[in-house]
């Protein structure tokens, strides 16, 4: 564990879901998707489409420890081998959350955690917040921890695919757990919540500005590397022309302003700098 004040932080790629890749990556005609993305052998760092044109995205999570403070940014989505909170579509959907073993590798038992932003109510950025015991009762698997979201003033309007996500999200409301904020919410000095409209009434991002580093963990709202590109926008997205709008100020910031971006979903690159190039925006990595 990093000192009570210094800054450490990692992602953790704990698990991957199939998505749609047209609606991912609207309106790009699905003929360029696929030139873009592998859609031969699976590999770590590759993007794979299947062939009822899925797109394979990884669930990334985001350990902050600061402040004598451990928070943890999503959850991803609940492990495909607890039986009571899956059903046989997860299991065509999801793979094993590998998040308990992630965080132990890092030192960090579920009660060490002390704050949980979940950026969006979806199942794989939610759905890893409880988990059913050998009795088959839901626990909340953060108990000690205060579990953050935003809520907008307009209710979503698509519903969810499984009702894990709001089953978890009434459970931490009836233990008290839960605290919704409606503006930008500093959890502890110099890291934010930042609310977002366009994905959901209930998205945000997690900004920190803690010396030199300027991070955005940019949730639903830049999901991919790819989508830095401004014609790309998820058409899963309630208000996809606003998300629009807060991509672009990621893109501002990064530019403008040095910030890093951590995508919720990136196979590869999960962080980037924004720069200008000749032709439309470049991206740089650590290795760069």
């Amino acid at each position: 564990m990093a000192a009570p004040f210094s800054l450490n932080w990692t992602l953790l790629d704990i698990a991957s879901t199939k998505k749609d890749g047209s609606s991912l990556f609207s309106p790009e005609p699905l003929t360029s998707v696929l030139d873009h993305f592998n859609t031969g052998a699976k590999t770590r760092d590759k993007y794979h489409i299947d062939r009822q044109h899925r797109i394979l995205v990884s669930c990334n999570v985001m350990l902050i420890e600061y402040y004598g403070r451990i928070i943890l940014v999503d959850t991803g989505p609940p492990s495909a081998d607890d039986s009571s909170l899956s059903n046989e579509q997860d299991f065509e959907a999801y793979s094993l959350s590998k998040l308990a073993r992630m965080l132990r590798d890092h030192g960090v038992s579920p009660s060490h955690v002390t704050d949980v932003v979940l950026t969006s109510r979806d199942k794989d950025h939610a759905g890893g917040t409880i988990y059913s015991d050998r009795a088959g009762n839901y626990k909340v698997r953060f108990s000690k921890a205060k579990h953050y979201c935003h809520r907008g003033p307009n209710p979503r309007l698509r519903p969810q695919g499984t009702p894990q996500a709001d089953f978890a999200f009434n459970l931490m409301d009836e233990s008290g757990m839960l605290h919704y904020i409606e503006e930008e919410t500093e959890i502890v000095p110099g890291i934010k919540i930042v609310p977002a409209f366009g994905p959901s009434a209930y998205s945000s991002m997690v900004q920190m500005d803690v010396g030199a580093d300027r991070v955005i963990f940019t949730g639903d709202v830049v999901p991919t590397s790819y989508h830095i590109t401004p014609k790309i926008t998820s058409s899963f997205d309630d208000h996809p022309e606003i998300t629009f709008q807060e991509k672009q100020a990621c893109v501002d910031k990064s530019l403008n302003h040095g910030y890093l971006l951590a995508f919720s979903h990136s196979v590869a690159p999960k962080t980037c700098w924004v720069e200008e190039g000749k032709s439309g925006y470049m991206l740089r990595t650590h290795n760069d």
